[in-house]
């Protein structure tokens, strides 16, 4: 299933078995709940279906609540078990496959494993949909612990709900909704280390990576490719690096695409290198371990990025930067800063009405350029010539 038919099974169905199931969902009188646990539950089960990069946010506070003795379950998509199963911070992985022949079968067995868990405390990651919320109540739990995202009626399910502010990160956010079950407010912020096996030791290769795709929430994040040939032949001009190009099999056409335009504009084919559908997760990090630098739209890939280390520059136009910029202290963000911006907003439930991009169209290749070579020699990259 896409976005788009997921967006509508979510409100036509979602909607009104939320307005069964409130009916036995007692209300609280505070927003906070009625009480906060003076210690972390034993068993926790957090929800994150949508989004690679969302889950590799959400490391913190996994490790906090690990770190608190809790057995920590994680329900999501397919996409993300991967990650999850391996990452040393989730006790059980629950996954839903979202296809249409599977879902049903799938939801009904993670369900059940979900129910047998016995989990008091549900924490619900997802910032607006109807279906996670759906499922912090059937999984039985006693404490519910929601975003207030301007969904009155998926926030009525939650006994505790948290404010999504976007005075803080992402990363800030989700430490926030682990306060009410018992975590300090002082919790280490800093995403945890990857697993050792999924980064490389070896020396760099001298590359520059540069995610031209973003996933199919919203093609408003691309970046025009006149503005990536245009960045890419200056790299080359002025940098030693080989220019490597990942993505998923579904993305390799447009990483193609882009390819075709460098060699038409007379750049060397081996100074160029499409991955697009040739790694997996646990290759993609050690390829992103081994870079000099990463230049990405708002992503998944960006979010792993940080999560290895490296130096990584996000580029973002209807995306809200101080939620959702590289978590890292060598992360950087750029963006055009149009009064538009940003207009993928939680509120708006991630949803626009713009058919025209002036956000990333206006971010220049030379500013993007300027930046990249600020970071290189800030980090005593020696590719610069």
């Amino acid at each position: 299933m896409n976005i788009a038919w997921m967006r509508r099974i979510d409100y036509w169905i979602g909607v009104p078995v939320i307005k069964v199931l409130r009916l036995f969902a007692r209300q609280p009188e505070s927003l906070r709940g009625d009480f906060v646990p003076s210690k972390v539950p034993q068993r926790v089960v957090c929800a994150k279906f949508i989004g690679l990069g969302s889950v590799v946010l959400a490391l913190p506070l996994l490790k906090a609540l690990k770190q608190e003795g809790a057995q920590v379950g994680f329900w999501t998509f397919k996409g993300q078990a991967s990650l999850l199963e391996q990452c040393g911070w989730v006790d059980r992985v629950f996954v839903i496959e979202p296809t249409l022949r599977n879902f049903i079968p799938s939801l009904i067995r993670s369900l059940r494993a979900v129910r047998a868990f016995r989990t008091p405390a549900f924490i619900d990651l997802e910032s607006t949909a109807n279906f996670s919320a759906i499922l912090s109540f059937l999984s039985g739990a006693q404490i519910r612990v929601g975003f207030i995202s301007a969904k009155p009626i998926r926030e009525s399910l939650f006994t505790h709900r948290v404010s999504l502010t976007p005075e803080r990160h992402m990363v800030e956010n989700h430490l926030t909704m682990g306060v009410s079950l018992g975590l300090p407010l002082t919790n280490d912020a800093s995403l945890p280390q990857p697993p050792a096996d999924w980064v490389s030791s070896a020396q760099s290769r001298r590359t520059i990576i540069i995610n031209v795709n973003a996933s199919d929430l919203s093609w408003h994040r691309l970046w025009p490719e006149s503005s990536l040939v245009e960045l890419c032949s200056r790299l080359i001009e002025k940098t030693s690096a080989t220019l490597v190009f990942p993505g998923a099999p579904g993305e390799r056409p447009r990483v193609q695409l882009v390819v075709n335009l460098l060699l038409a504009a007379g750049i060397p084919s081996h100074r160029i290198e499409n991955l697009a559908g040739k790694t997996t997760l646990k290759g993609l990090t050690g390829l992103l371990s081994e870079s000099n630098l990463v230049i990405s739209v708002d992503s998944g890939i960006m979010h792993l990025a940080a999560w290895v280390g490296v130096p990584v520059l996000g580029l973002f136009g209807p995306e809200t930067t101080s939620l959702f910029a590289p978590w890292s202290k060598k992360g950087h963000a750029l963006s055009a800063k149009l009064p538009c911006s940003p207009c993928l907003t939680v509120a708006a439930d991630k949803i626009t009405f713009c058919r025209d991009n002036q956000c990333m169209k206006l971010l220049t290749a030379n500013a993007v350029l300027q930046k990249c070579l600020q970071i290189l020699g800030r980090d005593h990259v020696e590719i610069v010539s």
